[in-house]
């Protein structure tokens, strides 16, 4: 049924990484201020440059859209609790390669190009993908619960 919990668990995972389309993932302050999103890395100006180029930031693009897509597609298959507990659980190991890229391949290239630290907490993006992270595995916890459910049943039959 589309109305359980782990539904509205795995729509608000959805929602989570949506919500990098608005908020940048880290800031870069200092005389030039930097702001690195899920699409693009620039400085804070009224005519923005960056030091890299323009499909630096296309592999978090593609996570990003992925990790939206997916979860909803997941609701989907509430008929095929199998099939949705492994995306759930593919749906999880992508969200952290996601959070490797960017904490281990991007921050750190960033920071020796233009020789800033990152601030994450003026950036509100980086929270999303943790909470995200949360509940899928609030959903994979549920979709395991009905599956034992289901086989419980079956055995009394």
């Amino acid at each position: 049924m589309i109305q359980r919990i782990q539904s509205l668990y795995l729509f608000l995972a959805s929602l989570m990484m949506s919500m990098l389309f608005l908020f940048p993932i880290a800031d870069f302050w200092g005389d030039i201020s930097y702001q690195f999103s899920a699409f693009s890395f620039g400085d804070i100006s009224a005519d923005p440059t960056s030091p890299f180029s323009t499909g630096f930031t296309t592999p978090t693009g593609v996570f990003v859209i992925l990790l939206v897509i997916l979860p909803l597609l997941s609701i989907l298959m509430f008929k095929a609790r199998r099939k949705q507990l492994v995306l759930v659980r593919v749906i999880l190991a992508l969200l952290i390669a996601f959070l490797i890229l960017v904490f281990f391949y991007y921050i750190p290239t960033i920071e020796k190009e233009i020789a800033l630290q990152a601030d994450y907490v003026s950036a509100k993006g980086m929270f999303f993908p943790i909470a995200a992270i949360v509940f899928l595995v609030l959903a994979q916890r549920g979709i395991l619960k009905d599956e034992k459910l289901i086989r419980s049943m079956d055995r009394i039959r």
